[in-house]
């Protein structure tokens, strides 16, 4: 609020924000002054934003996009709330896994289709691992997944060095980060405040 609002400032403040956390910067009364004068929503995209969000980047790498896979993209993804992600998510699956110049429909049903590709991915990696990885995997997951009363359960950001102070291989932690991270199914950052290193789903 300090920052944004000095007269002689040459700042500029963007922050993205859930439409389910909407409610909790209006709790801070000069935060909530700023924010709400401000605020841009974001609305769900068209189905012809989809496809050109789909089209449009294959297109600029060299890739065809099968018509059926499109219409079926389009038709998963439309009018959904939260599946803007997963199709990321897909696309991504879909573009590494590709053994031509084209992304299909067969490839993507393979995957899963957009509901089903997440929890592919990341049963492949857990079906891959050692018996004490596996273990691991668990207390890793409890870890990053938040759930209270009342309330949606919601990612955690995690400190690793939360995850290095259990009694847990370190080289054996190393390697499920690593296979999990590898197919971006976690992310890794540092806490601004603190400078730790973090990670999250």
């Amino acid at each position: 609020v300090g920052a944004a609002s000095e007269a002689a400032t040459r700042i500029t403040v963007l922050l993205a924000l859930r439409a389910d956390y909407y409610d909790r910067p209006l709790h801070h009364a000069g935060f909530a002054r700023l924010f709400t004068s401000n605020v841009i929503n974001v609305l769900p995209m068209t189905p012809e934003e989809l496809e050109a969000a789909v089209v449009t980047p294959a297109e600029k790498a060299g890739v065809v996009v099968e018509p059926a896979l499109l219409a079926e993209l389009v038709g998963d993804a439309a009018h959904r709330p939260g599946t803007l992600p997963l199709l990321e998510y897909a696309l991504t699956e879909l573009f590494d896994q590709r053994t031509k110049k084209a992304l299909t429909l067969d490839g993507y049903r393979t995957l899963g289709a957009i509901r089903g590709v997440l929890s592919r991915s990341a049963e492949t990696i857990y079906d891959a691992l050692s018996p004490d990885a596996r273990q691991v995997t668990m207390q890793l997951f409890l870890r990053l997944v938040q759930l209270g009363r009342g309330t949606t359960e919601s990612r955690r950001r995690l400190a690793l060095a939360e995850l290095t102070s259990l009694d847990l291989d370190p080289v054996v932690l190393s390697k499920v980060l690593d296979a999990f991270g590898q197919r971006r199914l976690l992310s890794f950052d540092r806490d601004a405040a603190t400078d730790e290193a973090t990670v999250e789903v």
